[in-house]
């Protein structure tokens, strides 16, 4: 069987060099290889090399009618023979078809396989077919080859049908409508497989269950993809189809050619639209961005997992909001926050994704709480009504430093406190703009004093002379340096107790002096003065 097999591929190869050699007089252009034929890992492959498209745009691939399994190409009955392991067939010359290759129908069997990609179907060949897409769109040299057997071919016939029919395999389906444009692919049992100008079996499995077929498909739409290649598409050629798989492979050029890592990122938007795939590229393609910036962008899509197709759909025609997104990682996840409370419209509303953003880098807050912030809410917008009216900010406004009384720095633009409080009353510090009063409220002059207590690190920004309105009814703990640095004041025994309600308390702890608020009338100044505060950091504790 070897021997006779081996023969027949030679003469097969001979009178391919034939046709190749017909087919490329007059106009076309010399091959500048012919194709051979190789052991992969199922079985015989055919490789072909037949032109540098970038110098040859007359005949790019005669592989889909060189390797067709149509009557009138005896090859098929050789490797039918080959693969069932029959004998006593005797291998018939091949005939090609050389005056019907023209550019037309050999681009639209191999966008056939490339479309994959961008009508997904969820099959395990959607990847490697990007790896077609990748090869053509940067116009790199591909050998395109499939298994050289009856149900591998493209446009199999009667006995490629019948053969396949009588096996319980699988065989990865294209379909077609009336019209004959290409409107999906399906994985059928090869029984299924009916012969029809509206149904094509493009690659079959000899495997027996699902999850092998699929790595059997996989493997042939994988066989020496990228490696060395195919065509570049010219505007000539778009003009012949004038369709939508066309204009995707060639909006995805400039993206795919920049690293074969976009392969990645493009496999996983399965649920978008062709059209919005298509717009989502060009318009990225418009952007200043640098290559890297693209690529990072796309691989921030991909990250969106499940989300990517709705980021796609939301941002295919918006290059201006594309750019702030490349710019500033955080918006991928405000948009996406959005996205699960089920807002709408995104791409044109950069400015609550920006809220959102801003309001996560402020509170520290992980997108799952906001997004659980959002759903307890009355819907997003009046979450937003809430959150735009707090004093809450990124950095306080303080203009430049003015001078300290006591340890306490004032500034241009205010005066700066800072006390740590637990997370009930930092939710309530957002909500309402209001300090709550508890156990003594202690504040202090600097940072590193309130870092060795757990919870929340606020920095508070009062009104230029509140510390001289807490010193107006403050209270000493007797110590010398609270008269050092704030004068005489009275002691609690002195105000007959109870400072409490109606006193602030300035008491020395460790080498400072804090003032402690109270619950009364202190607070109630601190509040009403209060102009802006901060969330410095999350102390390892979050106490209530």
């Amino acid at each position: 069987m070897g021997v006779k097999y081996e023969k027949a591929v030679s003469e097969s190869l001979t009178y391919d060099i034939k046709a190749l050699e017909l087919a490329n007089s007059g106009q076309r252009s010399p091959p500048e290889d012919r194709f051979t034929h190789v052991q992969g890992k199922k079985g015989v492959l055919f490789r072909e090399t037949y032109l540098n498209p970038h110098d040859h745009q007359g005949l790019i691939v005669a592989y889909t009618y060189l390797h067709q399994a149509k009557e009138e190409y005896g090859d098929f009955i050789t490797n039918l023979a080959y693969t069932i392991g029959d004998e006593n067939i005797e291998a018939i010359k091949g005939y090609h078809l050389y005056e019907e290759i023209d550019t037309h129908q050999v681009i639209f069997s191999i966008l056939d396989v490339a479309s994959i990609s961008l009508a997904p179907i969820g099959a395990d060949i959607i990847p490697d077919a990007l790896g077609l897409v990748y090869a053509l769109a940067n116009g790199k040299r591909t050998e395109a080859g499939m298994y050289a057997v009856s149900v591998a071919a493209i446009g199999i016939t009667q006995y490629g049908v019948a053969f396949v029919k009588s096996n319980n395999r699988f065989t990865l389906v294209a379909k077609f409508s009336n019209q004959g444009e290409l409107v999906g692919y399906e994985l059928k049992k090869a029984d299924q497989v009916i012969s029809s100008s509206n149904e094509k079996p493009l690659v079959s499995s000899f495997a027996d269950n699902l999850k092998d077929a699929k790595k059997d498909f996989k493997d042939g739409l994988d066989i020496d993809f990228g490696s060395n290649t195919t065509f570049n598409i010219r505007d000539d050629v778009q003009s012949q189809f004038g369709g939508t798989i066309i204009t995707k492979i060639d909006s995805t050029k400039d993206i795919v050619n920049q690293t074969e890592d976009a392969i990645g990122v493009l496999r996983l938007l399965d649920g978008v639209e062709a059209d919005k795939l298509d717009s989502f590229l060009k318009s990225l393609n418009k952007t200043n961005l640098t290559d890297g910036q693209r690529l990072a962008l796309l691989e921030k899509v991909k990250a969106l997992n499940g989300d990517a197709s709705f980021f796609v759909n939301d941002f295919a025609d918006n290059v201006n909001e594309l750019k702030l997104f490349a710019e500033n990682d955080g918006l991928f996840n405000s948009w996406k926050v959005l996205n699960e409370v089920g807002e709408t419209d995104l791409g044109s509303r950069i400015d609550d994704i920006e809220f959102v953003d801003n309001y996560i880098k402020k509170t520290f807050k992980t997108q799952t709480e906001v997004t659980s912030d959002i759903l307890r809410s009355e819907g997003f917008d009046a979450w937003k009504m809430v959150k735009a009216k707090a004093k809450l900010v990124d950095n306080l406004n303080l203009g430049s430093f003015v001078k300290n009384i006591g340890d306490y720095e004032v500034y241009e633009k205010g005066e700066v406190f800072y006390r740590a409080i637990s997370k009930s009353n930092y939710d309530d510090l957002e909500a309402n703009n209001r300090l709550l009063g508890t156990g003594e409220c202690t504040t202090s002059p600097n940072q590193s004093f309130s870092e060795d207590y757990n919870g929340y690190l606020m920095k508070f920004k009062l009104k230029l002379g509140t510390i001289n309105d807490l010193i107006d009814i403050g209270i000493t703990d007797g110590s010398i340096l609270v008269k050092q640095q704030f004068g005489d004041l009275p002691t609690n025994q002195d105000i007959g107790g109870n400072w409490n309600q109606t006193r602030a308390r300035f008491k020395k702890e460790g080498t400072q002096v804090n003032i402690a608020l109270g619950k009364g009338t202190a607070l109630q100044i601190f509040n009403d003065n209060l102009l802006e505060f901060e969330l410095i950091q999350i102390n390892p504790k979050n106490y209530d």
